[in-house]
């Protein structure tokens, strides 16, 4: 059963504080949409008056630190290797009441809680995951057409992992519809989760701010009509990439794609790091020269000063910026965000983009072309660089009404209140046990 998105918008004040344990390895200072939801729900929570208990690995701010180890897939990123003492002895105490109403363990890791679960069910804890990664495309990226392979890893993956995680779920959360077979399978309850962020800390320019909040009243029937010329003598747009540097991630189309004859006055600026970062470096170099590649190599990452390069430079890697007001201000001074990432299942840097009144160019797959109906003119087919390249084009020559429909746009349908009273109301009718709130927010039956 699919509990929609729109469920919760009906009652959506929290009756009672709730007593929420949050199992996450995604935190800052890692830097990813999974660990910025996480942060921004944390501080939602607390701010409406629950209390919130945050287990997390080491140099995160959380409360109970777990046992970890380096994700060998991405060692930026650490990984559960246990569940923690402390929380283990709240759950076998059993002369002292469990001090939690619901866990909400975040997968697609979180894996040693998977043993934890029947402790959890016992001691009358109910249970959301959230769901966040589209392993299906990982399976066809690294393993292709080693069939058998894939079959095994899947195998594996569905008895030891998934499985038993959501066997225990009382409800999985995904953060759109975009999600493996396998959730739909197996999972006794599925909710559509907001996905919010802070469109105050993700803002357009100083120099827009007044033009963009007067476009808010604005109809947009009215406001898509009103196409300005912009009176820039800039050649070119400057497109700014944010994200991890691996290969799910398909940058290499990007750099690619920079030798595009509609492309050749374009720079494409890469924020974030990762596996392929060395890689992509080369191709660049083979694509648009080495000397009109930059790479910012210091111990600190590049600042917003890196778009001057742009006159001379037409691929800049700045690194992982951790700083999220630093990371706007590169969306906000950019032309266009892109990306042809199809393993998305929500893509949160699309949603952050448009709230620095950025237009996205992405492509038309995955959760992109379902979350983001509303900017289909900007997207273009997969792999298909031509269609790339005219978008590009197309959408920097409308710029100024564009950047003001992206402002609108992410400010109507993408706030962090929204995404807060959305998880509260749906955690309230779990822990209540309100099964006949839940069976009637049922929008979709899934077999």
């Amino acid at each position: 059963m699919l509990i929609d998105e729109d469920s919760t918008r009906a009652n959506e004040g929290a009756s009672k504080p709730l007593r929420i344990l949050m199992a996450t390895e995604y935190l800052p200072p890692h830097i990813s949409g999974i660990a910025n939801r996480c942060k921004n729900l944390i501080k939602g929570y607390r701010d409406n008056g629950h209390h919130v208990t945050v287990v997390s690995v080491a140099g995160t701010d959380c409360d109970i630190v777990a046992p970890s180890v380096p994700n060998p897939f991405y060692t930026a990123q650490r990984m559960f290797i246990a569940v923690p003492l402390l929380l283990l002895w709240q759950l076998l105490d059993f002369t002292t009441p469990v001090p939690y109403d619901i866990i909400h363990a975040v997968g697609p890791l979180c894996f040693p809680f998977i043993f934890a679960m029947p402790l959890f069910k016992l001691r009358g804890v109910k249970v959301y995951i959230s769901y966040h990664v589209y392993l299906q495309y990982y399976k066809r990226h690294y393993f292709g057409d080693n069939l058998i392979l894939g079959m095994i890893v899947e195998g594996l993956y569905l008895l030891f992992y998934f499985m038993p995680l959501v066997c225990f779920a009382d409800v999985v959360g995904i953060p759109s519809r975009t999600a493996d077979w396998c959730v739909f399978a197996y999972s006794k309850r599925i909710h559509v989760m907001k996905s919010g962020l802070d469109t105050t800390l993700f803002a357009p320019r100083e120099d827009e701010a007044v033009s963009v909040a007067e476009t808010l009243a604005t109809p947009t029937s009215q406001l898509t009509q009103r196409v300005v010329p912009d009176q820039s003598s800039r050649a070119g747009p400057i497109l700014v990439y944010v994200g991890r540097l691996a290969a799910e991630k398909n940058v290499d189309f990007l750099i690619a794609s920079m030798k595009h004859p509609k492309l050749a006055k374009t720079t494409l600026v890469i924020v974030g790091d990762g596996p392929e970062r060395q890689r992509l470096e080369g191709l660049a170099e083979e694509i648009v020269g080495a000397d009109r590649v930059y790479s910012y190599s210091g111990s600190q990452p590049g600042d917003i000063g890196l778009l001057k390069q742009s006159s001379s430079k037409r691929v800049i890697f700045a690194g992982m910026i951790t700083d999220e007001r630093e990371t706007a201000r590169f969306y906000a001074h950019a032309d266009l965000f892109v990306s042809a990432s199809a393993s998305e299942t929500f893509g949160f840097t699309v949603a952050e983009s448009l709230s620095c009144a950025t237009p996205a160019v992405v492509v038309r797959s995955g959760a992109f072309a379902t979350i983001y109906r509303m900017i289909d003119e900007w997207m273009f087919e997969e792999g298909n660089v031509e269609d790339y390249a005219d978008k590009i084009t197309r959408t920097f020559k409308d710029r100024v009404v564009a950047r003001k429909v992206s402002r609108r746009i992410a400010v109507n349908q993408f706030s962090v209140e929204a995404a807060i009273r959305n998880l509260l109301k749906t955690y309230e009718c779990i822990v209540d046990e309100r099964e006949h709130e839940l069976e009637s927010l049922d929008a979709v039956k899934e077999k």
